[in-house]
């Protein structure tokens, strides 16, 4: 039986079909068409200059379009030939037919049988393909592929599966799709941006054609694409290892330019996204510039998730490689482009420097002579930097100076022209003869350097003849209004042109105009497959433009001015204007001084009483010198956050689709809140912020304990009154917060419940991120989000809490998670109520009753709970309620005698947080492993700190000599040597550190492995115990400790992966006293890996997992390693009780020599590709709202 034996085979249309196949009812009326072009033609030897006569209209264009296949043109560097290919709605074969010619075996499926018949006849004379009429969204492949593609297929599978979230049916279909996948493959999707830059500026969504569709939600049973992290979610749900994401403009379909996702992009890809989006069925509106947004995008480090498409590329393996050598590559080979000039133009990176590559396509040739005019496409040459020219001339326009700034570009430009290229005569007219090789020195080939100066680059055209200074200032303008007409005043092309050039050539007229089209329309016949009529009249050169948007936005606007006028008329208005303007001269914008009075403002809004006594206590506690420092953080802190809270959280428009918004699976929310004396102002604020929740399915579950405030009552009743949503219990007496939040808790009827201080607030939108997560993350059952604090007036807002994602021993030093927190109901009644005798920590100790037993924990990385800072609160003074702490540690040894853990509890550094000393069970051998070549000092001095201030004994020492040639050094050895608990191993061999310590770990007797640098000395002497009580842990793989400069400067308190742009320490250089980020530097925690100046390890995980990886020779093996281990399922683990002096030099780097700054950025890419999913991902330990540019943890903006 072969593989294609289990299909029914048609041999009169030589299709294969799946066994009880219903067709799919798709058309857009080109079948019958297309099926009668390829019966007439042999469509393997037509060129794309002959099939453009058989394009009418947009259908047809999808279908014949040589453009269609510029996505694979793009990627065949990582392509290979001997591939077997399977092609998922295949359509009517214009993909099939590249996939055909390039590799062995292919097979296309497809649902539509006229579209089928019409792929088999298109490639009639091709003999290693497979056309199989199937049911794209469940079909069993007929064997495994190495490459799958999905072009314009993933976003119908939703459409085409009823009754499932179109995210989850896109993730079953892929991992189904993933078992028929080699293990040196990758799956091709080509799939629309829900967010492309062209739906905001006026480009109606593919499918459906409707304005902002997918901006504002798709409707039922329309195909549905997704956003660059909802793609990323996706596919990592569905168990690919290995995604790589490209941008492609103006989409996949006639892809033009494509860009790589990379952290060097930004660099680069300014000025290669040129114009305006076309909208291919029907015209559209122009809200914007396209490419002046796309600018914009650029300079916001935001355009990856604004690419009008996106081509991804997925992987089973992490080994396969999908990157392409080339950063961007944009493809010259327009529609109506003679075939001999077709060719791309991509940028690369080679031995650190930056160039350009120019390649003919398919017919292209290097060098063309024709009768006037010469074509040389120059193979290579250097990267030329600076700012492109032609955004210039784009923004000019938006300039209300009449042109001006246009005129000075060209003006400029007519500058050097003259200065480089004039022949030193002058036509009839008077006008300058220029050599003809200056033809194209237009907007698009001129990029403005450092000095300012334009520089003209990639330069392909020359005239035979001379041209005059007009004719090239002419073809600029006439190509620029192809790319700016929507937004210029005049109708036509020729107006537009003729008024410029009068403001540059007072003696330019008519005739001269019309002589200039004549010489670009013979030009342009020359070099296009268009017939330009060489008579000139403006007729020809109409085009028009929709302004309707534009229009009714100006009526609304003069309605507006009206309004306004009565304003500011009134002597009000008047008084404010001075007021400003004395205000504006005192604290301009934009100077230190206003920015210094801004934060004076928001310093004195903070000084409360309550916060006024805090500092007071941290000055007496810490010092003046700690006290400044912490008070410049907070004031900068403050304004970060300001910027933060503007450019993330949703404005009115964003909230009023919110409201409009409907999910798959809308779950009705409980909002738990115990009520007490609560001031009136508080209590109004916090049931409004539950009632203008943009999310409808909640009820609000109040129980008041017999408040003594008789409008507590008034208060509740009215609102009950008003929303049967809220609902009210009064008890006969206060049971206290456990006993109230219980009676609360017995209102609520709903499918998750979350938790609400009575005097606390909820953002609008808070409710609908915990649905939309809920409908993103089925199965969830615990969700908890970060959260800010605000003072007492409600107004400001501070001290926001960018949590981690789920961190166990982070929930054990304090509960970190507090608020906002949400718990599926199922699960409550598993682990039951609040308890009493927790109060002030009964939360606390439903948390973590509650993480024992949930299956499926989210942290939602956004502000979604404001914590009012009052004096009767813990947001406004720990030392409010010091019951709570002492609850709080009575839960957390609960929590380790219900899961069999035997530890201690006590204090932690600060009041609030708790440090647990696990059992050391049987006293293990710990083997201390020591690279070391010379510094005899250093070696001498750390061994010596250890013995000497060690209490736990039971050690080892193995000192891995690697090259020393130091006397001193060897005489060290001989001494060490005599020592008991000492030995000293010789590695032989290059130095590289993972292999050193291999090798060092075969001679380790004890079960724990200990790696120390050799410049490391021992500060407290109880550091291997608390080291080795987590490392014993079953569930842990890796622990670090604290490390200091000799300055008391912080060189080590875990590691954040992607910071600095690969791995970095966070809170590097803050001072030993310093409390970090949420105090992170005083307290045991969770991290993504740890250094490897004192890293500890169980020998059986090192094992496991192989050791080091020896090839990372220098660096990033220790963040390898841990990573690794955690992989395995293990945790890593920061603990500030271990503390340690690093004596390595904070200017030492890696890239001291040119050997070495090779090796270094080797092993920098090496662990890109290697960790790239987690790169892309961002650490789970650091949340995505704090900076990686810094390693200060401040907000990221």
């Amino acid at each position: 039986m072969t593989e294609f034996d289990k299909f029914y085979y048609d041999s009169k249309n030589d299709l294969y079909f799946e066994q009880g196949f219903q067709p799919v009812d798709y058309s857009d009326g080109s079948e019958d068409y297309l099926i009668e072009i390829f019966n007439n033609i042999d469509y393997s030897h037509s060129s794309p200059q002959e099939l453009q006569k058989y394009i009418k209209d947009w259908p047809t264009r999808y279908h014949l379009s040589h453009l269609r296949t510029n996505l694979l043109e793009a990627m065949k560097d990582i392509f290979k030939k001997e591939w077997s290919v399977l092609e998922l709605g295949a359509g009517t074969g214009v993909i099939t037919s590249w996939l055909c010619k390039y590799f062995s075996n292919v097979c296309a499926i497809e649902g539509v049988i006229k579209r089928a018949k019409s792929l088999r006849l298109r490639t009639k004379n091709i003999q290693n393909l497979q056309v199989v009429v199937g049911n794209v969204s469940s079909i069993v492949p007929p064997q495994c592929y190495n490459l799958i593609t999905l072009i314009g297929v993933l976003e119908y599978i939703p459409y085409y599966i009823n009754g499932v979230e179109p995210g989850i049916a896109a993730t079953n279909f892929l991992k189904r799709l993933k078992e028929y996948l080699a293990d040196d493959g990758f799956i091709f999707i080509a799939i629309e941006n829900k967010f492309g830059a062209k739906y905001f500026s006026g480009c109606t969504e593919d499918h459906n054609k409707k304005l902002f569709s997918g901006i504002m939600g798709y409707p039922e049973r329309s195909p549905i694409t997704f956003s660059k992290n909802e793609l990323q979610s996706i596919l990592q749900d569905a168990g690919f290892k290995r995604i790589k994401f490209y941008h492609l403009f103006p989409d996949y379909k006639m892809m033009k330019t494509i860009c790589k996702d990379d952290p060097n992009l930004y660099r680069y890809v300014s000025g290669w996204i040129r114009g305006m989006f076309e909208n291919y069925e029907h015209g559209r509106e122009y809200y914007f510039h396209d490419a002046l947004f796309i600018e914009n995008l650029i300079k916001g480090n935001i355009l990856e998730h604004f690419s009008n498409s996106f081509l991804v590329l997925c992987a089973k393996s992490d080994k396969v490689n999908l990157e392409s050598p080339w950063l961007i590559k944009k493809f010259w080979n327009h529609e109506h482009t003679k075939d001999s000039f077709h060719h791309t133009i991509a940028l690369f990176f080679e031995n650190d420097k930056t160039f350009i590559l120019r390649e003919p396509l398919s017919g292209g040739q290097r060098d063309v002579n024709m009768e006037n005019v010469e074509f040389h496409l120059t193979e290579k040459e250097d990267f030329m930097h600076g700012s492109p020219v032609i955004v210039e001339a784009y923004k000019s326009i938006f300039i209300n100076d009449s042109y001006k700034s246009l005129v000075n570009i060209l003006k400029e430009i007519m500058g050097d022209v003259i200065s480089l290229y004039f022949l030193g005569q002058h036509d009839e007219e008077g006008y300058q003869l220029i050599d003809g090789k200056a033809v194209d020195y237009c907007f698009w080939n001129l990029i403005r350097n450092k000095s300012g100066t334009m520089v003209f680059i990639d330069r392909k055209w020359s005239f035979k003849k001379d041209i005059t200074i007009d004719y090239i200032i002419f073809r600029n303008l006439y190509h620029l209004y192809n790319d700016i007409y929507p937004f210029v005043s005049e109708k036509t092309l020729s107006d537009f042109v003729f008024n410029i050039m009068q403001k540059l050539f007072t003696q330019y007229s008519s005739e001269r105009h019309a002589r200039n089209f004549a010489i670009e329309s013979v030009f342009q016949n020359d070099i296009t497959t268009l017939h330009y009529n060489l008579a000139y009249t403006s007729a020809q050169y109409n085009i028009k433009s929709n302004f309707t948007y534009i229009r009714e936005l100006e009526s609304k606007i003069q309605q507006k001015e009206l309004a306004l006028q009565n304003i500011y008329s009134s002597t009000g208005w008047r008084m404010l204007l001075k007021y400003y303007r004395i205000r504006d001269s005192i604290f301009p914008e934009g100077t230190a001084r206003k920015s210094l009075m801004n934060s004076v403002i928001r310093l004195f809004r903070l000084l409360t009483e309550l916060n006024i006594k805090k500092s007071i206590s941290y000055l007496k506690t810490y010092g003046m010198r700690a006290f400044l420092r912490k008070l410049r953080e907070k004031i900068a802190e403050g304004n970060l956050y300001d910027i933060w809270i503007a450019k993330n959280e949703p404005d009115n428009t964003e909230l009023a689709y919110q409201k409009e918004k409907t999910f798959p699976v809308s779950p009705k929310i409980s909002i738990v809140v115990p009520v007490y004396n609560t001031p009136k102002q508080f209590l109004i604020d916090m049931i409004e912020s539950v009632i203008n929740q943009t999310y409808p399915n909640w009820e609000l579950c109040l129980a008041d304990g017999m408040s003594k405030e008789p409008y507590v009552h008034e208060i509740l009743n009215g609102y009950s009154k008003q929303d049967d949503r809220v609902k009210i219990k009064f008890l006969q007496n206060n049971k206290g917060i456990a006993g109230n939040s219980n009676e609360a808790l017995s209102l609520a009827t709903g499918d998750f419940v979350g938790f609400l201080d009575h005097d606390d607030l909820l953002p609008p939108f808070a409710l609908y991120e915990i649905v939309k997560a809920i409908n993103e993350n089925p199965g969830v059952d615990f969700i908890y989000s970060d959260e800010d604090k605000v003072l007492e007036d409600g107004r400001v807002r501070f001290d926001p809490r960018f949590k981690p994602d789920w961190s166990p021993d982070t929930l054990r030093s304090h509960n970190y998670i507090a608020h906002f927190t949400v718990i599926r109901s199922d699960l409550l009644q598993k682990i039951g109520c609040f308890r009493e005798g927790y109060d002030g920590s009964q939360d606390y100790d439903l948390i973590l009753r509650a993480i024992e037993k949930a299956d499926r924990i989210l942290h939602i990385p956004k502000v979604l709970y404001h914590w009012r800072a009052s004096g009767a609160s813990a947001a406004g003074d720990p030392e409010a309620k010091p019951y709570a702490y002492e609850a709080a540690k009575k839960a957390l040894k609960d929590h380790l005698d219900r899961n069999g853990i035997k530890g201690v509890i006590s204090d932690g550094i600060f009041l609030g947080s708790y440090k647990v000393t696990y059992e050391i069970k049987d006293s293990p051998k710990v083997s201390i492993l020591i690279p070391n070549k010379d510094h005899a000092d250093d070696l001498s001095r750390c061994i010596s700190s250890i013995s000497s201030r060690s209490t736990y004994k039971n050690y080892e020492i193995i000192v891995i000599e690697n090259g020393s040639n130091e006397k001193k050094t060897f005489q060290l050895y001989e001494k060490l040597k005599k020592m008991d608990q000492i030995n000293v191993v010789n590695w032989n061999k290059k130095f590289n550190y993972s292999a050193v310590n291999n090798f060092g770990a075969q001679y380790a007797k004890g079960e724990i492995l200990l790696f120390l640098n050799n410049d490391v000395e021992v500060i407290n002497s109880d550091w291997m115990e608390n080291l080795l009580q987590h490392a014993m842990r079953k569930e842990v793989g890796a622990v670090g400790a604290k490390l200091y400069y000799p300055d008391d400067k912080i060189q080590h308190a875990g590691i954040v992966i992607g910071m600095g742009g690969i791995a970095e320490h966070p809170h590097k250089y803050f001072h030993r006293k310093s409390q970090g980020y949420m105090k992170r530097l005083l307290f045991i925690q969770n991290v993504s890996a740890v250094t490897g100046a004192c890293l500890m390890v169980r020998k059986e995980v090192f094992q496991e997992i192989g050791g080091f990886d020896e090839e990372f020779p220098l660096a990033f093996n220790d963040v390898d390693l841990c990573l690794r281990i955690r992989d395995k399922g293990y945790l890593v683990i920061f603990t500030p009780y271990v503390e340690l002096y690093h004596h390595e030099s904070k200017t030492r780097g890696y890239d001291d020599t040119l050997e070495k700054k090779l090796r270094f950025q080797r092993e920098i890419d090496l662990f890109k590709i290697k960790w790239n999913k987690l790169l892309i991902e961002g650490d789970p330990y650091y949340n995505k709202n704090l900076t990686l540019n810094k390693t200060d943890s401040s907000i990221r903006i």
